[in-house]
């Protein structure tokens, strides 16, 4: 709540004092006739803080955005709203509607070339993997029957040339020597194949299949992105809502990186009046669940909303905070973002205390008093007090925003008489 300045006040307050008020509130000029004294008169007092306070602000959506790719690419083609309507500012979209599309050569080739090295991986997969055709393992069986016998050969072959070089001395060493050479060499083919063998019987090493397996994984990931990024070549509405802004027309390269955005859209069904208030007022709208009247050309009829939100940040430039207020989308009429609007804020009754002039309190052995009118009577009313003004004097209990005090001199001011006539 916002305090009146003390010199305001005093001065509203001592420019009351000469004029009186009827009882049905009209204003009654003291009598200039010789004839008839009017030395009582009234003055309303008011409180240090106002009641209602009238804002402004404007009403924003609470969903927007601002949509590019997720992919590069030239923009190849605008939506087009139900009637065929170009998408531009002002144009209404729907959930799932096309909004603009990218040129999708390149991405449809990205997919095409992905899906081959995929079945690629798969019949790499499939040939070090599957069961190996008995023919080859025959074939292998035979080579390595064939090496049995060969080595058979070399080795009794070998054993009669070393009795012929090292206890007959008949034969020069060098045959020894090439003899065990070639059953070293038949030994190590005759494994080889014996390898072999096993691996064909096996269906393949296992690190090799493992390696396809990762392989084909590889394939099937770089598939589904280039599916993915095909898909998201054509952008859609998020929401509901109406296109506000086209940033990009079509044949324009469109970058995901920095994002580059096309199209803004907001929706209409999830609006908030975005109200400034100034910030003396913030203690009352913390403390109370307020509720606000909301006014704009745009209105049929004055909408009566509660406060939403409180912003608790005071703009140093303005000296303002904010308010939020919800409007349903079925009482929204013919709001829309943007739109300006005016607020009625009623605040909690008045707990200040008002402004009565010093002459107007008495003082004697008990409380302070001032003598009020009351259903066309002077009463007496006991008063607590609080700061001085320059030329008045804040009553913080016993009287309250719209009472009048009776003033005039003390003779005539007397507990329970009756107003004067001309302040009836």
């Amino acid at each position: 709540m916002t305090r009146i300045a003390a010199t305001t006040l005093s001065l509203a307050v001592l420019s009351s004092l000469p004029v009186c008020l009827a009882a049905d509130g009209a204003d009654v000029q003291p009598s200039t006739s010789p004839t008839a004294r009017q030395d009582v008169s009234l003055l309303s007092v008011h409180g240090l803080y106002a009641t209602s306070i009238v804002a402004t602000g404007r009403v924003q959506s609470l969903v927007s955005a601002r949509i590019g790719p997720r992919v590069s690419g030239r923009l190849f083609a605008l939506g087009t709203s139900a009637n065929g309507q170009p998408l531009d500012a002002g144009v209404p979209v729907k959930a799932g509607q096309v909004l603009f599309e990218l040129d999708k050569t390149t991405f449809q080739n990205h997919l095409i070339l992905s899906t081959a090295q995929l079945e690629s991986a798969k019949a790499a997969l499939h040939q070090v993997s599957a069961p190996a055709r008995q023919e080859r393992i025959d074939q292998i069986k035979q080579e390595l029957a064939q090496l049995e016998v060969q080595l058979a050969d070399k080795v009794r072959e070998r054993d009669r040339y070393k009795k012929l070089v090292e206890v007959e001395k008949t034969l020069p060493p060098r045959r020894l020597e090439e003899s065990e050479v070639s059953v070293s060499t038949l030994t190590a083919q005759k494994l080889s194949a014996q390898a072999r063998l096993t691996e064909a019987q096996s269906g393949g090493a296992p690190a090799d299949v493992i390696v396809a397996q990762a392989r084909v994984k590889e394939a099937e990931a770089a598939v589904e992105v280039a599916a993915t990024d095909l898909r998201d070549a054509t952008v859609t509405a998020p929401f509901d809502g109406v296109v506000t802004q086209r940033f990009k027309s079509i044949g324009d390269y469109i970058v995901n990186m920095p994002p580059t955005d096309v199209l803004e859209v907001i929706s209409l069904q999830k609006l908030e009046a975005e109200i400034a208030v100034p910030e003396s007022y913030l203690p009352a709208v913390q403390s109370n669940a307020l509720q606000l009247t909301l006014r704009s050309p745009l209105l049929k009829q004055a909408l009566k909303l509660p406060i939403t939100r409180v912003v608790e940040q005071v703009d140093p430039m303005k000296g303002t905070f904010n308010v939020r207020v919800a409007i349903p989308a079925d009482k929204r009429q013919g709001l829309i973002p943007g739109a300006f609007v005016t607020a009625d804020l009623p605040l909690v009754e008045n707990s200040g205390g008002v402004v009565a002039p010093a002459r107007a309190i008495v003082y004697g052995t008990g409380k302070p008093w001032v003598m009020v009118a009351r259903d066309g009577k002077m009463a007496r009313q006991e008063v607590e007090l609080g700061d001085k003004l320059s030329e008045g004097i804040v009553v913080t209990a016993g009287l309250r925003d719209g009472d009048k005090i009776v003033m005039g001199p003390a003779d005539q001011l007397v507990d329970g008489k009756e107003l004067p006539a001309y302040l009836k």
